[in-house]
């Protein structure tokens, strides 16, 4: 094979299998253990229907390989860089921006967001989608993006998702935030075979090998991992 190497101790690959990356959408079918979430907001995408969903999971559980996999990259929006100047009007225009390939936006978040929501519903096909990942976020500025900016893309021709971790979750309290959302999603760890899988569909990418071949290897590796796909 050109240009392929072995693992340390397996078989021959062209490639690494097991970069830490996020998925993209061209790679959703080796998406694992999200399918169902994926397609309750895919399903609705598609028939037009727009909301706003809460994702929620640990570092590694997958949440920004679930985003990307939602729709291609030129019908989505993912705010994943906290800006501490423009905070929350910040938002809005970034994702004005995105969907209008223009900077003229105007000035106050009220216009911005009229002007957004205008774009937006002379759009055909599927609904776009709006979301919201950012990891490194004071509470503050999170809770005001969840009361003050989503409730106003609820109202617009996209699908609106907000990512969170397990603890940003809890901090700010479920009973502060959950009537705000549609639906909550908690990306639960992977079962063992959802771990096998996970690991023959990289594998199955880069090699005509396999690298689980003994029985226990993959109860060894799920107990190691505890079900993180990361």
């Amino acid at each position: 094979m050109v240009g392929a190497t072995r693992l340390p101790a397996g078989p021959t690959v062209r490639a690494d299998p097991f970069v830490l990356r996020p998925l993209n959408n061209k790679q959703r079918s080796m998406m694992v253990g999200r399918q169902e979430i994926a397609s309750i907001l895919i399903d609705q995408m598609t028939h037009g229907k727009s909301g706003v969903h809460l994702i929620v999971g640990a570092s590694g559980s997958g949440r920004t390989s679930l985003l990307n996999c939602l729709a291609p990259e030129d019908s989505r929006h993912i705010g994943n860089i906290w800006n501490e100047e423009t905070k929350t009007i910040g938002v809005i225009h970034e994702a004005v921006a995105k969907f209008t390939n223009t900077f003229q936006i105007p000035p106050t978040p009220q216009s911005a967001a009229d002007y957004l929501r205008r774009h937006l519903e002379g759009r055909t096909g599927n609904l776009d989608l709006i979301a919201f990942d950012y990891r490194f976020i004071p509470l503050s500025d999170l809770l005001s993006l969840i009361q003050n900016i989503i409730p106003a893309l609820k109202e617009m021709r996209a699908m609106t998702v907000v990512s969170m971790s397990d603890d940003q979750y809890r901090d700010l309290g479920p009973s502060s935030i959950s009537p705000i959302f549609d639906k909550i999603h908690h990306l639960l760890p992977l079962t063992l075979e959802e771990t096998r899988k996970l690991v023959d569909l990289r594998m199955s990418s880069v090699s005509n090998e396999a690298i689980l071949n003994k029985g226990d290897e993959i109860n060894r590796l799920h107990a190691y991992t505890e079900g993180n796909p990361k």
